[in-house]
């Protein structure tokens, strides 16, 4: 599991809402509202994790 710590609650809502849309699963922590939750499969690819990267890495810079 990995976190993602970030600036505010919005923009930690718009990376949850919008990875959905662009085919990546992530949450909100109950305990902290500006942080994103990761939690990859064991089996996950260097391809995949490279996708869900990019995606999350568009989302910052919108």
């Amino acid at each position: 599991m990995l976190a993602i710590e970030l600036d505010d609650v919005e923009l930690c809502q718009k990376v949850v809402h919008r990875g959905i849309e662009m085919g990546i699963i992530t949450f909100f922590f109950l305990f902290s509202k500006t942080a994103v939750r990761l939690s990859p499969p064991l089996t996950i690819t260097d391809d995949e994790i490279r996708f869900a990267a990019n995606i999350i890495l568009n989302i910052l810079d919108e």
